[in-house]
């Protein structure tokens, strides 16, 4: 991982977002680029707009400064600050393009319930356009992760939301995690030998999957030590199943794609990335 840019808007939480892509910089060797985006919504159309976003923007300079109390500083040659005006989710975007970076970091959203019906949050707009990984921070990093969960519904997206965590986390203890129901359990009754049958198929198939992923990633680290990579499979509802992983397992990293396989028996993790971005249980990573 070369390049992180962190998006921040400068609420109390801020702190949190910044201070983990601070750490990851560190762990990594990466540059780091802090972004703000003055939200153009905010400025009207009048001959005040210049100053009053003049005046945003020192203000957005001096909160910016503020950021680095308390952490160690980077290398300047590998820091960059920027103050953009436009659409937070696209301006995020196109600063991410051009500076070629392989993780875009953000805070939590703080979910505005009237403009979120009309035009969606920043976080799900980003993740729904990025091509490259988002990190969603939820709480205060008091170190690198430790332990991280990997939801996987066997389709390519998923393997890649594998792979951006193990980049990410190579040191971490890693739990990789489908959940399944039962196939038309609504209208059939299944002995307990044939429930054991279909449990112990997904569970094979999930098991080809890690064997296939860390396979990629060993190619692609070739100097890495094989992770540490186990398999839960559980039946159930998938929001409700993975919430309840991530608590059971003290997970403190939810790693998810955002393109699911769309059959009936797909977990279509893709609205379930969009449904953990307001109210995650841990930090959340989605990978295109």
């Amino acid at each position: 991982m070369k390049h992180v840019l962190v998006a921040v808007d400068l609420r109390a939480a801020s702190d949190r977002a910044f201070g983990r892509a601070v750490q990851l910089a560190e762990a990594h060797g990466s540059e780091l680029t802090l972004l703000h985006v003055i939200d153009e919504q905010l400025l009207g159309y009048d001959d005040r707009m210049d100053r009053f976003e003049a005046q945003l923007r020192d203000r957005a300079a001096t909160k910016l400064a503020r950021l680095w109390t308390g952490l160690p500083m980077l290398p300047s040659e590998r820091f960059h600050k920027e103050i953009r005006t436009g659409t937070p989710w696209q301006e995020i975007l196109i600063a991410a393009t051009q500076a070629s970076v392989d993780l875009v970091v953000l805070g939590l959203h703080q979910s505005d319930a009237l403009k979120d019906i009309f035009v969606g949050t920043t976080a799900e707009r980003l993740i729904r356009h990025s091509p490259v990984p988002t990190l969603v921070v939820k709480d205060k990093p008091s170190g690198e992760y430790g332990k991280v969960i990997a939801a996987t519904d066997f389709s390519p997206c998923s393997s890649r939301a594998l792979l951006a965590a193990l980049d990410l986390a190579p040191l971490a203890n890693f739990d990789l995690l489908h959940i399944f129901d039962t196939p038309f359990s609504g209208f059939m009754r299944f002995s307990k030998p044939e429930l054991e049958a279909f449990t112990k198929q997904r569970r094979d198939q999930a098991e080809k999957q890690i064997r296939h992923d860390l396979d990629m990633f060993l190619q692609t680290n070739a100097t890495a030590a094989a992770p540490r990579v186990s398999l839960l499979c559980n039946r159930g509802e998938v929001v409700a199943g993975i919430a309840s992983a991530v608590r059971k397992q003290k997970a403190d990293l939810l790693a998810l794609g955002t393109h699911g396989r769309s059959t009936i028996l797909g977990s279509i993790l893709g609205s379930v990335a969009v449904t953990f971005l307001t109210e995650p249980p841990c930090d959340l990573l989605v990978a295109p």
